[in-house]
């Protein structure tokens, strides 16, 4: 399979206040771990689901995003992030969000890779 990336940005995310809504489409494939509070997540109209601390989201470029954060018992939000746009076969692969509901924690950057380029 031949891939190319023209964007490939990883960051870290914090300080959002409690109950901060972002409805937004990005341009890019986005992998979203949530570390510290968590997301209340929906994209293109799909029922909510939580995202909990060690879980991630994957959304496709395009995707009509729904975000609600909310801060942990501390007031604390974080998260950490990859955004990137994967052309030919592995951008066709990606159609839909995925919530990840099992630990990302540990294997954030063998997530990432595996989106991107599996």
């Amino acid at each position: 399979m031949h891939l190319s990336i023209e964007f490939l940005h990883f960051s870290n995310g914090s300080g959002a206040p409690d109950g901060w809504r972002d409805v937004k489409r990005l341009d890019w494939l986005s992998v979203v771990e949530c570390l510290r509070g968590r997301y209340i997540y929906s994209c293109n109209g799909s029922p909510a689901v939580t995202i909990n601390p060690g879980e991630a989201f994957i959304a496709p470029a395009g995707a009509l995003q729904d975000i609600l954060h909310r801060t942990d018992k501390d007031g604390i939000f974080e998260c950490r992030y990859v955004l990137s746009t994967p052309y030919a076969t592995a951008r066709a692969a990606s159609t839909s969000c995925i919530p990840f509901r099992a630990s990302c924690r540990t294997d954030f950057r063998r997530l990432c890779t595996t989106v991107c380029c599996a």
